[in-house]
């Protein structure tokens, strides 16, 4: 994971668990966006069975 992302995540925990899982579903639609043209589709898992975690990266 490269530092500056690493870094992100760090600083969003520090604030509060909200603008941590906030931040998360940022990075992880940003790395989507990424290889949106060079994939057939991606996985996103769930924790901990939050299903709606990883249903809110595909939208918005």
């Amino acid at each position: 994971v490269p530092p500056e992302i690493l870094a992100r995540m760090r600083n969003a925990n520090d604030r509060s668990k909200e603008h941590a899982v906030a931040e998360g579903i940022a990075i992880a639609r940003e790395a989507l966006e990424r290889v949106r043209g060079a994939v057939q589709g991606v996985q996103v898992s769930a924790p901990f069975g939050k299903i709606e975690l990883a249903l809110d990266v595909f939208q918005g």
